[in-house]
């Protein structure tokens, strides 16, 4: 692993500073054999726990946004924010990631999607680094409750959890379109 600067609470993620997307650690099938390449990933805490997600996947993060409660929208969906004049739908972490928020204002994340864009919130941006095929670790058995976890990496004597972007886009845009998951 190597560390890249530490990302400050209101930092936006060039995407000039992005991995193409076929060169993707976090990509590859959810067992980490074979995982070849190095890949930068932003590392977000949620409660109590720790997710790490392709910066390439990543458009921003943005620090304490204002997020609107929309009566009738699923559960799931906390609410809207404003991000450059386009509404945005904020996903609940709890409903995809199965880790509960500790803070109502912490951190959304915009997320780089072919279909409709959407924010994820969670309470903080903890790092930036790049991690390689020596910092996989396998899922223990049973672990994986949600779906969304590709492996785990070993990042400053801690485990966090590499989220499989695939599935995760794909449940958020079925949570969006049909307000179920």
């Amino acid at each position: 692993m190597t560390r890249d600067a530490r990302v400050p609470r209101d930092a936006r993620v060039p995407r000039d500073a992005q991995v193409p997307r076929d060169a993707q650690v976090a990509r590859a099938p959810r067992a980490h054999h074979g995982v070849t390449d190095a890949v930068r990933v932003l590392v977000a805490r949620v409660g109590s726990e720790y997710f790490a997600f392709p910066l390439a996947d990543v458009l921003e993060a943005v620090d304490a946004p204002v997020v609107t409660t929309v009566p009738l929208t699923p559960t799931g969906v906390l609410g809207q924010c404003t991000h450059r004049g386009q509404l945005l739908p904020v996903l609940d972490p709890h409903r995809l990631l199965g880790a509960p928020l500790d803070a109502e204002r912490g951190t959304v994340l915009i997320m780089a999607t072919d279909a409709t864009p959407f924010a994820l919130h969670v309470d903080d941006v903890t790092d930036m680094v790049t991690v390689g095929p020596s910092d996989w670790r396998a899922l223990p058995e049973g672990t994986d409750r949600t779906g969304m976890l590709a492996g785990l990496l070993a990042i400053d004597r801690m485990l966090v959890a590499a989220v499989e972007m695939t599935a995760f886009r794909a449940t958020a845009a079925t949570l969006l379109t049909t307000g179920t998951r």
